[in-house]
């Protein structure tokens, strides 16, 4: 295996826990998990990217979805419904370390706007209806645009979990 060859020159694996940036692909049952066992037992760290998946498939993100705890995971517009403002979150020991060697800064860092922003959308997502219906919604959409492709002709799949989804449209040959 890769990851056990180059053990002693990585650090880190990254990925994204659902796939956003290059179109919405689920991880194979057991992936993640799969992951997280190889980076500990190689002694890695396990970074999801959730800059697309967090917040929109779970409060608590993709980790929370899939039930799989990264060391580290990355947030950004999600968290104040597209407002500039980003976050990171870790295990306290490597957030500890961070903060020690780790100078952040940025031209939105306390951004009031931002931060207000931030503030209502967790408020809202943190409301026990929103996420139940957030995926009702959705079933009810993807059923929608299935409907509308099968019934125009047009060869394409509507894939994602809930509100966060792609439609692929398939070249038949």
């Amino acid at each position: 295996m890769i990851v056990t060859k180059h053990k002693d020159e990585t650090a880190a694996i990254i990925c994204e826990p659902t796939g956003g940036s290059s179109g919405v692909y689920l991880p194979d049952k057991g992936y993640l998990n799969a992951m997280r066992r190889i980076t500990e037992e190689n002694n890695m760290l396990l970074i999801f990217d959730e800059i697309k998946t967090g917040f929109r498939l779970a409060f608590g993100g993709a980790m929370e979805y899939y039930g799989v705890t990264p060391d580290i995971a990355i947030f950004a517009k999600a968290i104040a419904n597209g407002f500039p403002l980003s976050a990171v979150a870790g295990k306290k020991d490597i957030m500890e370390t961070a903060k020690q060697k780790i100078l952040f800064g940025g031209t939105y860092n306390s951004n009031p706007v931002s931060i207000a922003a931030s503030l209502a959308t967790l408020n809202e997502l943190e409301k026990r209806d929103v996420y139940p219906r957030l995926y009702r919604l959705s079933e009810k959409l993807f059923k929608g645009i299935n409907e509308a492709l099968s019934r125009n002709g047009i060869p394409g799949v509507v894939q994602g979990p809930g509100p966060l989804f792609d439609i692929f449209f398939i070249r038949q040959s």
